[in-house]
């Protein structure tokens, strides 16, 4: 994958298609990335800063979606 920033709106329209909850914590953890990668930390930290917590939230939500679906197997 190439480094892509999304901005907010683009990220939740992928999140609200048909994918897995693996495959949202891969996309969002994928954001993550890019944005550390990208220019924003120097450009503006605060910025950086609420989009990097926005994304942490989302990875965080969708990871208990991943261990919900992941305890209901058993």
């Amino acid at each position: 994958m190439s480094s892509v920033l999304l901005n907010k709106r683009q990220v939740m329209e992928r999140l609200n298609s048909p994918l897995s909850s693996r495959e949202k914590v891969t996309f969002l953890k994928w954001q993550r990335d890019n944005l550390s990668k990208s220019q924003m930390p120097i450009l503006d930290k605060r910025r950086y800063d609420n989009y990097k917590e926005w994304l942490d939230t989302q990875i965080n939500i969708n990871n208990n979606v991943v261990d919900d679906d992941d305890s209901s197997l058993f």
